[in-house]
């Protein structure tokens, strides 16, 4: 026998041992059984697992009240919708000196349609101030010009 196979029997046989529990006394359980059977005197059966008659569960205090809490999970619910709704409903619009759009009273069939007034940004950033100077700009380059 080769020194693995030595060491494998020597762990087999220990491990056997380890935390082996002690003989069952069946019978001595068995003869105690058949002499509780056997007793005079009242039984008590219990079925699927339902209480005995005549126990009554004790009344807890939260159990009348749990309708308040409910309700005000409700109400906290629909405030918090109510609130993140309107939040998410506004709109800050910078008006970017719009200017003023006149429109006949009775425009004539086939006359172009006025046109549109600018719309609002909905940025927060200022506008750029206009130049005082009338430097004129510089002409635009093609990208082989920048190149």
């Amino acid at each position: 026998m080769s020194e693995e196979d030595r060491i494998d029997e020597i762990i087999r046989s220990a491990a056997s041992d380890y935390n082996r529990p002690p003989a069952t006394p069946r019978d001595e359980m068995w003869s105690a059984i058949q002499a509780a059977r056997s007793a005079p005197g009242p039984r008590l059966h219990v079925a699927a697992g339902a209480a005995p008659s005549g126990y009554k569960a004790p009344k807890r205090f939260g159990a009348q009240y749990a309708w308040i809490g409910m309700a005000a999970a409700a109400v906290l619910l629909i405030a918090t919708g109510i609130g993140i709704g309107r939040y998410s409903n506004r709109t800050r619009q910078v008006a970017n000196n719009p200017a003023p759009v006149s429109t006949p009273s009775d425009p004539e069939i086939g006359a172009p349609a006025p046109a549109p007034a600018p719309a609002a940004t909905t940025t927060t950033e200022p506008a750029p101030a206009p130049s005082t100077s009338q430097s004129p700009q510089p002409a635009q380059r093609t990208r082989e010009q920048i190149r």
